[in-house]
């Protein structure tokens, strides 16, 4: 009797150890998995026991968690805006956008983000802080940072977003990058255009004081000997092309 409970009582002894380094090695690759980020990473799962249930389980859910992930960045990639958020030590999180390294010229993950919108540091930890805290309504806060900038000759528009936690605390602030060059380019073009109609319209309108100060042009070259009446002619003409909207 006695030999069967020493026997009994090593047995349970080696299956206690046999389960406590099956868990210490599960929590040990969770741990590595949590500390590398690298959601692609899984646990050993050999065996039919609980723990390697265990272990398949976890895999599954790593799948999926990574799964999501990629679909985020996929829709993220694909947005012709830029998406950078940065948490409350002012570092640019690892989930950004490629739209974000088109505007920036390069990967800025890690990156202090007042270094990368080449801002004065106390300054924008001020405006961070601020932020972060809540001091008072995020939208208004938000509305007193930086709006625009120019990257590498680029016109990029500048908007702030909270993101919250469970408990409503924001936890990032993300900022969208919007690339207003083409925009701007065809709101100048228009301009000018629009500017060059305004002038054909007056000078349909004024066709017989076009013609006049198109003849004194073709008239100046004669009044060069004198100077005054060069520079009155010219001064004239000056005016009434002025008036057209002739450039």
């Amino acid at each position: 009797l006695l030999v069967g409970l020493v026997l009994m009582g090593v047995i349970v002894l080696i299956l206690e150890k046999s389960v406590l380094v099956k868990i210490s090695s599960l929590v040990r690759q969770i741990s590595q998995i949590e500390d590398s980020g690298d959601l692609s990473l899984r646990v050993g799962q050999e065996g039919q026991d609980e723990i390697a249930h265990l272990g398949h389980s976890m895999n599954k859910m790593l799948g999926a968690v990574e799964n999501s992930k990629n679909q985020v960045k996929l829709l993220l990639d694909n947005a012709e805006q830029g998406f950078l958020s940065f948490n409350k030590d002012n570092k640019i999180v690892s989930e950004s956008s490629r739209a974000l390294e088109k505007i920036f010229g390069k990967n800025i993950s890690g990156k202090l983000v007042w270094e990368v919108l080449n801002q004065k540091e106390d300054e924008w930890k001020l405006f961070s802080e601020s932020l972060f805290e809540e001091m008072i309504d995020f939208k208004d806060l938000a509305a007193l940072g930086l709006k625009k900038i120019d990257i590498h000759g680029r016109n990029i528009e500048l908007e702030y977003r909270a993101v919250r936690a469970e408990n409503k605390k924001i936890s990032q602030v993300m900022i969208v990058a919007t690339d207003m060059t083409e925009v701007r380019e065809l709101e100048r073009q228009g301009k000018i255009q629009q500017q060059k109609n305004m002038a054909i319209v007056k000078v349909l309108v004024s066709k017989n004081d076009f013609l006049e100060f198109m003849e004194m042009a073709a008239a100046l070259k004669n009044s060069v000997s004198d100077i005054k009446e060069f520079k009155r002619n010219l001064h004239t003409l000056k005016g009434g092309f002025a008036f057209l909207e002739c450039k």
